[in-house]
This record gives C-alpha cells, sequence and structure tokens, in this order.
C-alpha cells in the first residue's frame, strides 16, 4: 500500500489559494481515478479536483470554508496503484522551487530592507535623532527639503538658545539652492593658468 498525497494544484496566473467549498468524497470512500474529490472557489473559478490514483480516501486535511494555498495537501489517498517515479520526482522539484523560491525572496526582502535603511540613513532627515531641538515646522521644513541631520546642524540659529527658526532654514535653503562655487575646478584653473 502507498499514500498518495492530493494537493490544490495550480489554477492559472495570479491565484494562489482557493476555499474548499464541498467535500464530495468521504474518509474511507472508494476512489476511482478522475473521480471528483472536493469542490473548490476561487476568485476566478470554481472547479473540481480529481484523483489521479483510485484507492480510499484516508484523510481530509481541510474543513469546508477552509482556505488552502497552491501546492498544500488537501487529502491523503491509500491506494494499490504503483506511484509513477515521475509524480514523487515532480513533488520533490516542486518542494524544492518552493524552497528556493522562499529562500530567494526572504533573502531579497531583506537585501532590499537593508539598502532602504541605508539610504534612509544616508539621506533621510532623521532629524528626531539629533542632539539639538527643532521646533515642528523647522523638521517639516527639513524633511520636505530632504535636509540630513548634518545640514540642519550646520545651519546658525537666530532663535532663542540659538534654535534654528524658520527664517533660518529659508534662508540656508536659498542659498543651498544657488550653484555653488566648485573650489576644486578654480584652484585647478589657477594652477594652470
Amino acid at each position: 500500500m502507498a499514500e498518495y498525497y492530493l494537493k490544490l494544484p495550480k489554477m492559472g496566473e495570479g491565484v494562489e489559494e482557493a476555499t474548499i467549498t464541498n467535500w464530495l468524497k468521504n474518509v474511507g470512500d472508494k476512489i476511482e481515478i478522475d473521480d471528483s474529490i472536493v469542490e473548490i472557489a476561487t476568485d476566478k473559478v470554481d472547479s473540481d479536483i480529481v484523483s489521479e490514483v483510485s484507492g480510499k480516501l484516508l484523510s481530509r486535511k481541510f474543513k469546508v470554508n477552509e482556505v488552502v494555498k497552491i501546492g498544500d495537501i488537501i487529502a491523503t489517498i491509500e491506494t494499490n496503484d504503483v506511484i509513477q517515479e515521475d509524480q514523487i520526482l515532480d513533488d520533490l522539484i516542486d518542494t524544492e522551487i518552493d524552497n528556493d523560491n522562499f529562500f530567494n525572496e526572504k533573502n531579497e526582502e531583506k537585501i532590499i530592507s537593508e539598502e532602504i535603511e541605508l539610504i534612509k540613513s544616508s539621506i533621510d532627515p532623521v532629524i528626531d535623532q539629533s542632539s539639538k531641538y527643532y521646533s515642528p515646522l523647522v523638521k517639516s521644513i527639513a524633511k520636505k527639503e530632504g535636509l540630513t541631520n548634518r545640514e540642519l546642524e550646520k545651519i546658525k540659529g537666530t532663535g532663542k538658545d540659538q534654535r534654528v527658526t524658520k527664517n533660518d532654514i529659508v534662508s540656508y535653503l536659498s542659498l543651498k539652492k544657488e550653484k555653488p562655487v566648485d573650489t576644486f575646478s578654480l584652484r585647478l584653473k589657477n594652477f594652470t593658468d
């Protein structure tokens, strides 16, 4: 005797899960090849899952109205049929591919989130981590203009206790928008003259 694991098959682009709507076979029922075992519904289509082997239904892994993901085992069938080596190999390959995809996706997500944090730390005005006090208005302007902590701390404050005011940050931004003089090019030009 062998056990055959009936899985929720792939059902088209974008379909990743289905809902069990009705079991057509009960545990212990005799099953023939191409017998419908269970009815399912997706957001695109309703259909039956059929058996690829004959035998007896040993177990149902999900109840009616439960959601099943593609590739999940939904039932176990005891069979005298020789389960094709191809099917066993396919199951192993599917499992390996799923594991590879899982780890690649997790690794990709980790790399992307690390890159985002790196970018944020270099350009994001993490003003709340500054040792200086900035008013909510100054913080808002700095964030909107994409100023970093370093830039914000360079601004000489004219407010109480040398706090940066709205006028201070606006003046800084207007100076920043003017093209800075490229001192390296000037020095190089003077050197070559």
